[in-house]
């Protein structure tokens, strides 16, 4: 999972405003996330970085997620 401007093999783009959007969400305490206002666009690419990430990180795939493609 790489940047737009990153070319590996096996390396999944990620828009500049899911990046900004992470790093919002990552900054933010908890009481105050429901203050954040996100598109469904960005909230869709939030998404499919955390799922993907979450797969690759523990070599699994989740029955609920395949519902959602």
């Amino acid at each position: 999972i790489v940047c737009e401007g990153c070319r590996e093999a096996n390396a999944v783009a990620i828009k500049p405003a899911t990046i900004s959007a992470i790093k919002i969400l990552k900054n933010c305490d908890y009481d105050n996330l429901n203050t954040i206002k996100l598109n469904d666009f960005i909230l869709d690419g939030v998404f499919r970085f955390l799922t993907t990430s979450f797969c690759n990180t523990f070599e699994t795939r989740l029955k609920t997620l395949s519902l959602l493609d």
